[in-house]
């Protein structure tokens, strides 16, 4: 069964795990821990971070979610919603 959080790092130009999996209802954490990045997906958006600030966001429907930093197109992950 998948957990009911996940947590995302961001740091050094990568989310780090790149991919997690939760349940529906879950919440997934962004920390920003360097530089300056965004998470945004297509029901998402974190705005702006910097490092020592982080972000929540609570998936209640099932699929699979792509997000990015809007300012390094190469930083890319995946939020899989069971």
């Amino acid at each position: 069964m998948a957990s009911a959080t996940g947590s995302v790092a961001v740091n050094n130009y990568n989310f780090s795990p790149s991919s997690v999996t939760i349940r529906s209802g879950g919440k997934v954490t962004w920390s920003f821990q360097s530089g300056t990045h965004t998470a945004t997906g297509s029901v998402f958006n974190s705005g702006t971070k910097m490092a020592g600030q982080s972000f929540e966001y609570t998936f209640n429907s099932a699929g699979t979610y792509g997000y990015v930093c809007s300012f390094h197109g190469s930083m890319t992950g995946t939020v899989t919603v069971q």
